[in-house]
């Protein structure tokens, strides 16, 4: 999975708190067992919550070991990692979109879709046609942010 050493850099920070949050758990509960009728005064953290807690450190790790680090330089073109603003012909509203797999909490367009595809390496200004479940559709590119 391609991404910025940004975005690489945002995982491992969220994997170690993780997993930190997971060793406190571990310290405090012995085996991660607490019974979710306790009426302690002290957090309760279900098995269930753990199990995700877990899961969510498995898949961060699995991102981290697929991760290939692209160079985002400062550029007036579309890359991965760029923040985008266009707008769809015939809307007036904008919309802000991230490009890349993971890089952002914004609405995010993989390089992989009919649009990510065909905006990669554009800049402002550009029109961009694209098709997307068999209809054609059409967008302009009005800024571009690294």
């Amino acid at each position: 999975m391609k991404m910025t050493k940004r975005k690489y850099d945002e995982i491992v920070a969220k994997r170690k708190e993780m997993q930190k949050k997971l060793r406190r758990i571990n310290k405090k509960n012995g085996k991660c067992k607490i019974k979710s009728d306790s009426t302690n005064t002290e957090t309760i953290v279900s098995e269930e919550d753990i199990l995700n807690l877990r899961r969510r450190i498995r898949e961060s790790e699995k991102v981290l070991e697929e991760a290939e680090i692209i160079d985002s330089t400062e550029s007036d073109k579309v890359q991965i990692g760029s923040r985008i603003v266009i707008s769809y012909d015939g809307e007036d509203k904008t919309h802000e979109l991230a490009v890349g797999f993971a890089e952002s909490k914004l609405c995010t367009t993989s390089p992989n879709t009919p649009l990510g595809r065909k905006i990669i390496g554009k800049s402002a200004g550009d029109e961009i046609v694209y098709k997307h479940n068999g209809r054609e559709n059409k967008v302009k590119l009005l800024e571009v942010k690294t």
